[in-house]
Protein backbone atom coordinates (compact mmCIF):
# COMPACT_ATOMS: atom_id res chain seq x y z
CA UNK A 1 0.00 0.00 0.00
CA UNK A 2 3.06 2.32 1.09
CA UNK A 3 4.75 1.64 -2.44
CA UNK A 4 1.62 2.33 -4.57
CA UNK A 5 1.15 5.86 -2.52
CA UNK A 6 4.61 6.84 -3.42
CA UNK A 7 3.97 5.78 -7.02
CA UNK A 8 0.53 7.87 -7.17
CA UNK A 9 2.68 10.75 -5.43
CA UNK A 10 5.61 10.60 -8.28
CA UNK A 11 3.05 10.72 -10.95
CA UNK A 12 0.61 12.97 -9.25
CA UNK A 13 3.91 15.71 -9.31
CA UNK A 14 4.81 14.68 -12.86
CA UNK A 15 1.89 15.47 -13.86
CA UNK A 16 1.76 18.82 -12.30
CA UNK A 17 4.70 19.60 -13.49
CA UNK A 18 3.88 18.88 -17.37
CA UNK A 19 1.07 21.23 -16.35
CA UNK A 20 2.75 24.12 -15.25
CA UNK A 21 5.05 23.69 -18.29
CA UNK A 22 2.59 23.55 -20.40
CA UNK A 23 1.26 27.07 -19.45
CA UNK A 24 4.24 28.48 -18.72
CA UNK A 25 4.99 27.91 -22.90
CA UNK A 26 1.48 29.40 -23.49
CA UNK A 27 0.76 32.07 -21.15
CA UNK A 28 4.49 32.87 -20.15
CA UNK A 29 6.53 33.44 -22.82
CA UNK A 30 8.67 30.11 -21.80
CA UNK A 31 10.23 31.88 -19.32
CA UNK A 32 9.66 29.42 -16.75
CA UNK A 33 7.92 32.41 -14.04
CA UNK A 34 4.83 29.72 -13.76
CA UNK A 35 7.06 26.83 -12.85
CA UNK A 36 9.20 28.55 -10.35
CA UNK A 37 6.39 30.41 -8.48
CA UNK A 38 4.52 27.14 -8.15
CA UNK A 39 7.62 24.82 -6.94
CA UNK A 40 7.86 28.24 -3.87
CA UNK A 41 4.17 27.53 -3.10
CA UNK A 42 4.52 23.87 -2.85
CA UNK A 43 7.44 24.67 -0.59
CA UNK A 44 6.10 26.89 1.15
CA UNK A 45 2.93 24.62 2.16
CA UNK A 46 5.13 22.63 4.28
CA UNK A 47 6.35 25.62 6.56
CA UNK A 48 3.98 27.04 9.20
CA UNK A 49 1.72 29.74 8.35
CA UNK A 50 3.22 33.51 9.30
CA UNK A 51 0.96 35.59 11.25
CA UNK A 52 -0.16 38.66 9.03
CA UNK A 53 -0.94 38.74 5.64
CA UNK A 54 -1.24 35.70 3.50
CA UNK A 55 -0.64 36.87 -0.17
CA UNK A 56 -1.93 35.09 -2.33
CA UNK A 57 -0.04 34.55 -5.92
CA UNK A 58 -2.30 33.59 -8.45
CA UNK A 59 -3.93 36.31 -10.49
CA UNK A 60 -7.47 36.84 -9.88
CA UNK A 61 -8.36 35.92 -13.69
CA UNK A 62 -5.67 32.38 -12.62
CA UNK A 63 -8.01 32.20 -9.34
CA UNK A 64 -10.98 31.73 -11.07
CA UNK A 65 -10.21 29.47 -13.99
CA UNK A 66 -9.10 27.32 -11.38
CA UNK A 67 -11.85 27.77 -8.95
CA UNK A 68 -14.20 27.55 -12.08
CA UNK A 69 -15.65 30.82 -11.52
CA UNK A 70 -16.54 33.22 -14.73
CA UNK A 71 -13.55 35.87 -15.34
CA UNK A 72 -15.63 39.11 -15.12
CA UNK A 73 -13.32 42.06 -17.52
CA UNK A 74 -14.31 45.25 -17.08
CA UNK A 75 -15.11 46.76 -20.42
CA UNK A 76 -13.99 51.06 -20.16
Amino acid sequence: MENQKTELKGRVLGFSVTVANALDAAFGGGKGKILENWLKVMDDLGKPERSGTNRSSLSPGAKAFFGGAPVVSKKG
